[in-house]
């Protein structure tokens, strides 16, 4: 089928719905753009520059709009099903949906957690000191060739045949969707973008080669039988609990703290009493021309004088969109704004146009501009451009783009410099450093107050007494039955104290627990176990699998970080 749709791509259906996807997914650098510039060794052979673009930010951006696609695919197969519009399927629903429909909804969901868990990987597994890129592509690197020692590193037909199968590029019949596959891909004339499709079936076959890999290594994985109804009676308890309140407003100082503490406290902390970051961005507008017809081609034109701005390492960027806008038949008029340096929130309006297809945060121009890293000071920016260096010597890493914005236009950002955030004097920091002493203040007195208590009840010899000595000095006691951790208006302590719950002896105090509003003690009263057809269904579709998982994942961190040791691997810092 995907054979076919680059023969015959003339049949393309409707224009590309999601614009910013294409843009997402562009080949910023060619293979020989810094060559020399070493990002990374693996086995003894030195990657670059355009590697670490290739195989890091281009292929973790694709991971992350793949993931994307399969969760947009899964809502809409749910909402068509969900007639009552709560957000989840009733027995009733269910039934209308169909077991096939049923399958390929489960099948959507795993897909998008099973992606949303290699990003996590590929993007978390290396060195500390390197970036999310570099350790994107040290770790696909190391798959690759991993995965062709063992033989399992996939060919075009089994890439083809995965990407077919993918539930967010299949209809409502569960046969492949070619528009959804090339609004995905992107296209220019009606022809699929060889290049970005040559990229994602490069991932894909990194995925195929891990899914590969973790079926070598730890398939066979099971968690001993032996253990898992001890494990379930475990985590299926429910608790009567008492329960003793120590409000954080009421240990407040009742006056502020004299001004020597203040200052002496401002003294101790001043490191993180900091100026705000700011930032000096040129914006790069480019308007389609009215002679615009085919918005498809306006927009592969800007994607390919994007990649020859970052085929040129960023630098020379105005000489080059000049001679692009003014040369015949040129498409779009482009204007360059600079704006001086502002803190993020203080940006200017013009930098705070919305981008379509916002994604991880980065909703205005000015959210895409505090993404880059790197960047000189305001002061050796200023002797560059005396000097009349700064053109020239600006990298890509100070670009973003191409991007989307919502009033028809384009937009590339070069961030020119970056005044790093640098300790604020005392006089503007005593305001935060006031407020700051008297939470201490406050946590203090509560934690003292709070250890007191807990002492004089630990030493009772029954739960009531203790509990009646608590609301004696005046904490707010209650009482909890049949708390399971998930109960509504529970203490915000309580949900997250699983753990503290389940060590605890009935009849004893759970370890003292914390919350925004302030401090809980918790008395066990009694435990038991709940059983039944919900639990026998949670025993075999959620913990157990996904303590498989679990470990799963673990034995694939650890094999991944010795063939760090094994191939050598070294990143360099960028």
């Amino acid at each position: 089928m995907l054979e076919f749709i680059r023969k015959n791509s003339w049949i393309a259906l409707a224009a590309i719905a999601a614009i910013l996807i294409g843009f997402l997914l562009m080949d910023y650098a060619g293979k020989n753009v810094m060559g020399s510039d070493r990002f990374a060794s693996v086995n003894e052979t030195n990657y670059s520059y355009a590697d670490q673009v290739e195989l890091g930010e281009n292929g973790l951006r694709m991971l992350g709009m793949l993931t994307s696609e399969c969760q947009r695919h899964h809502a809409g197969m749910l909402a068509q099903f969900d007639t009552n519009k709560d957000g989840q399927l009733d027995d009733k629903e269910r039934a209308a949906m169909g077991p096939a429909n049923e399958a390929a909804l489960q099948r959507n969901l795993e897909a998008v957690v099973f992606l949303n868990q290699l990003y996590q990987m590929w993007a978390g597994i290396g060195p500390n000191n390197s970036k999310e890129d570099t350790k994107a592509m040290t770790n696909r690197i190391i798959v690759r060739e991993e995965a062709k020692k063992y033989g399992v590193y996939p060919d075009k037909k089994q890439t083809d045949t995965f990407i077919e199968n993918l539930a967010a590029f299949q209809n409502g019949s569960g046969d492949f969707d070619a528009e959804a596959y090339m609004q995905f891909i992107g296209k220019k004339d009606g022809n699929i973008n060889k290049e970005r499709e040559a990229a994602f079936h490069s991932l894909v076959a990194d995925i195929i080669a891990w899914n590969a890999l973790q079926a070598i290594l730890v398939d066979d994985l099971k968690i001993n039988e032996a253990i898992e109804g001890k494990m379930l009676d475990i985590n299926q308890q429910t608790f009567d609990l008492s329960t003793a309140r120590l409000h954080r407003a009421k240990y407040a100082p009742s006056t502020d703290p004299s001004e020597e503490d203040v200052k002496a406290f401002w003294e101790q902390n001043k490191g993180k009493y900091l100026s705000k970051e700011r930032r000096g961005v040129t914006l790069f507008t480019l308007t389609p021309a009215e002679n615009v017809k085919n918005d498809d081609n306006f927009r592969a034109d800007i994607e390919e004088l994007y990649e020859t701005v970052m085929e040129a390492n960023g630098r020379a960027v105005v000489k080059q969109l000049e001679t692009a806008s003014t040369r015949a038949g040129s498409e779009f008029i482009v204007k360059e704004e600079t704006y001086p340096l502002a803190a993020r929130d203080q940006m200017a309006a013009g930098l705070a146009t919305p981008i379509v297809g916002a994604d991880q945060g980065i909703e205005t121009i000015a959210d895409a501009a505090f993404t880059v890293e790197d960047a000189p000071a305001p002061a050796v920016y200023e002797q560059r451009k005396e000097a009349g260096k700064a053109d020239s010597e600006i990298k890509a890493g100070q670009m973003r783009g191409v991007y989307s914005t919502k009033d028809g236009k384009y937009a590339i950002i070069r961030v020119n410099t970056i005044e790093k955030p640098t300790e604020l004097p005392y006089e503007e920091a005593r305001a935060s450093a006031l407020a700051d002493l008297k939470t201490k203040l406050t946590s203090d007195k509560l934690h003292q107050t709070a250890q007191e208590l807990f002492a004089r009840m630990e030493k009772e010899d029954s739960l009531d007494k203790a509990f009646t000595i608590a609301k004696e000095v005046g904490a707010e006691v209650a009482t909890i039955d049949k708390f399971t951790g998930e109960m509504e208006n529970a203490p915000a302590a309580l949900l997250n104290a699983g753990e503290a719950l389940l060590t605890t002896d009935t009849g004893k105090l759970a370890p003292i627990m914390e919350d925004k509003d302030g401090i809980l003690l918790v008395g066990i009263r009694k435990r038991s176990v709940e059983d039944g057809p919900q639990q026998a269904a949670i025993r075999t579709g959620y913990y157990f699998p996904q303590l498989e998982n679990i470990h799963r994942s673990e034995i694939m961190t650890d094999w991944l970080l010795q063939c760090y040791v094994k191939y050598k691997v070294q990143v360099a810092q960028h």
